[in-house]
């Protein structure tokens, strides 16, 4: 069976969002889905004249107690 396939098949993946400075967090897709988790995930940028808005991507996961996944300068998100 392929991963992306099946029943279930988002419960087998992870985002894992690291930032420029090497802080990662990892974010279970079934937490995402409508169908289980059902929550919500931002992710903000804020640009100027002199910075373009992609420079300071920042990734918030509404909801959590003590915001450890959120993620300052992301710098990449893969998905596993």
């Amino acid at each position: 069976m392929v991963n992306g396939e099946g029943t279930n098949a988002s419960l087998r993946h992870t985002l894992l969002v690291t930032s420029r400075d090497g802080y990662a967090v990892a974010i279970a897709v079934g937490e995402l889905d409508p169908g289980y988790g059902n929550k919500k995930v931002l992710l903000a940028y804020k640009g100027s004249d002199n910075i373009p808005s992609f420079a300071h991507l920042r990734l918030l996961m509404p909801g959590d107690v003590h915001a450890g996944r959120a993620v300052r300068d992301v710098a990449s998100i893969e998905v596993k």
